[in-house]
């Protein structure tokens, strides 16, 4: 049983979310795994639709928090509040999506990419998560896979116009860094 706990403890693990709340659940995982019963009836009675339901209203309540910050320009505070939410709702492709977006304007661009892949991971039907992602590796001159994402945005999207001008803006990038890389090489252009 020791085993399955670390198991989950493991595959869980994300360090965007790591927390005391997190740190005391794996504690209480362990604990049970050991056999300590005073832990687990705790444990067994916080796993209620009751709990659930607040840890809810409290995730939604610290999303639009982050969302006021966000809107204010406040990204870092945003950020920290989309991650206590998530501390609350790990499965919540919206959250990790709007984590993605702050970390995309803090220019943490590897964060902001983890992001909007565990966003699509949660939901893959969830188009801004593509539109996150897609942004992220543009960030990080990844313009071919930016490329993909709006693309397929594309194929799914009622707005296609939106959809078309990224493309079209993602294919102009692709040709700046193409010509780039050719003139820094001597390739092409005036001798």
């Amino acid at each position: 049983m020791l085993e399955v706990a670390v198991h989950i403890c493991t595959f869980s693990y994300d360090p965007h979310v790591v927390s005391s709340r997190t740190m005391a659940a794996t504690e209480e995982i362990t604990n049970l795994a050991l056999g300590d019963s005073s832990v687990g009836a705790a444990a067994v009675t916080n796993n209620t639709p009751t709990a659930f339901n607040e840890a809810s209203a409290e995730a939604d309540r610290l999303k639009a928090e982050a969302n006021t910050f966000f809107k204010a320009e406040k990204y870092a505070p945003a950020a920290d509040l989309y991650t206590q939410a998530l501390e609350l709702r790990p499965d919540n492709a919206v959250l990790y999506a709007n984590r993605s977006i702050a970390n995309l304007r803090l220019e943490n661009f590897g964060y902001a990419l983890s992001d909007a892949n565990r966003a699509i991971e949660c939901d893959r039907t969830y188009l801004k998560a593509y539109y996150r992602r897609a942004a992220a590796h543009m960030a990080l001159g990844k313009y071919k896979l930016a490329l993909k994402d709006y693309e397929r945005v594309y194929k799914v999207s009622q707005n296609k116009f939106e959809a078309c001008y990224c493309i079209a803006e993602e294919k102009q990038e692709i040709a700046e860094a193409k010509f780039a890389a050719d003139a820094s090489l001597g390739v092409g252009g005036p001798q």
